[in-house]
């Protein structure tokens, strides 16, 4: 697999074919045609519902930083090496 760039204007977004249903504060998820299940933490759910409509990253992370009071770098920092590997697991789609 070729190495995932993520840029702040990279458009992100769910595979349509992914699987997800709340339970409480996180997100379980399953990908039927690799019959792989996949868990997300109540940070991860949040980016979830949040690309319930595409969005590019430097919008999800200003999203991100409002909602949860961080500064909008350390959003980035942080939020980049998640979000590569869900492209990894095919979970999002980014181009």
């Amino acid at each position: 697999m070729q190495a995932v760039d993520i840029k702040d204007d990279s458009l992100i977004s769910r595979n349509g074919g992914m699987l997800a249903n709340n339970i409480g504060a996180e997100t379980v998820m399953m990908d039927p045609e690799a019959g792989r299940y996949f868990g997300m933490n109540k940070t991860g759910s949040y980016i979830w519902r949040q690309l319930e409509t595409s969005m590019t990253f430097s919008d999800l992370c200003a999203q991100l930083s409002a909602n949860f009071n961080i500064p909008e770098q350390k959003c980035k920092d942080e939020t980049r090496p998640f979000i590569v590997e869900m492209v990894k697991e095919t979970i999002l789609l980014v181009s």
